[in-house]
């Protein structure tokens, strides 16, 4: 199976990061996806609306937020161009323009967001040549200033800081091994219905797009060490037997064989053991079956019969 899908769900995912990252001021945020701008299907991928006036937004991708926030998320298949740039601006004029009295949402209370995993290396030279300037604010989240109607941010989720934007950071097709680590050290720890989904959400499209780091990260995490020891068990056994009976090369031979033998016959029934315990553990903690199923490399129809006594408990 190829590692890489031909098309990957981004924006759930995002969405899911997005709450996530600034979940530590989620009772004064509030997240509306593809928000309509019009009447026609014209939507920005995400409004940020921030409930209580003058609070100071914990993560530093936040720090720019006002009352309304307009974001736009690139795909890594996608380009983040200086028509993007403009788009986000308008969906921002749109956004301000469409209140139900004049000026209901003040320009100076509206911010513009684009993500974009890798550095958009063009638009930032095509921002530098119209007078505007760029500064790196935080690690990955450039402020652009000059001739903007309002207040903007491009976040670079490749360069984001590594201990506080995993989130973000696994939404790759070349998520790093280490970065998965702390995602699923950090999120086996929530316990409110949205925070667990959001997760889920995260964790499908980082599968999707990383199988088969995923694949080993499965065997290291959960099953390594336990095929380890299984196998030290049975080699020291059939060793034992064998040397009593044999000397020489053909004792070698035979042990060879014999643990061969031994590690062919329990492997696998080791192998759904653990799988099925770390289906049983992951849906405990709120996962959703869908999701373990791509983690574990089983069928859902496998994972509801593990987990089915667990549901009815």
């Amino acid at each position: 199976m190829a590692d890489q899908p031909d098309k990957i769900p981004w924006h759930p995912g995002f969405y899911g990061a997005a709450e996530l990252e600034l979940r530590a001021d989620s009772d004064v945020l509030t997240f509306i996806q593809e928000y309509n701008l019009s009447k026609e299907p014209l939507r920005a991928d995400l409004l940020v609306i921030r409930k209580k006036p003058g609070v100071q937004i914990t993560n530093e991708i936040g720090r720019i937020f006002k009352g309304h926030n307009i974001i736009e998320y690139k795909s890594p298949d996608d380009n983040l161009t200086i028509d993007d740039f403009y788009k986000a601006a308008a969906y921002a004029c749109l956004y301000k323009s469409l209140g139900q009295t004049v000026d209901q949402y003040p320009g100076k209370d509206i911010t513009v967001s684009l993500f974009r995993e890798a550095y958009p290396r063009e638009l930032f030279s095509a921002l530098r040549s119209s007078g505007r300037s760029i500064e790196e604010k935080f690690p990955g989240i450039y402020y652009v200033t000059g001739d903007v109607m309002f207040d903007t941010q491009i976040v670079v989720t490749g360069r984001l800081t590594a201990d506080s934007h995993s989130p973000l950071r696994i939404l790759s097709k070349d998520a790093g091994k280490e970065d998965v680590r702390r995602f699923l050290r950090e999120t086996s720890s929530l316990k409110t219905p949205g925070d667990r989904n959001n997760a889920d959400a995260v964790l499908q499209v980082s599968i999707s797009a990383n199988r088969g780091l995923y694949e080993d990260l499965r065997r290291e995490s959960f099953m390594c060490e336990a095929l380890e020891d299984l196998m030290k068990d049975v080699i020291e056994q059939r060793v034992e037997e064998k040397v009593e009976e044999r000397i020489g090369e053909r004792v070698s031979q035979a042990v060879s064989q014999a643990v061969s033998q031994a590690v062919k016959l329990n492997t696998e029934q080791v192998t759904e053991q653990k799988d099925k315990e770390m289906a049983v553990k992951l849906f405990g903690r709120g996962m959703s079956m869908d999701t373990i199923a791509e983690l574990v490399g089983r069928s859902a129809d496998v994972i509801r019969q593990w987990v089915s006594p667990v549901s009815q408990a």
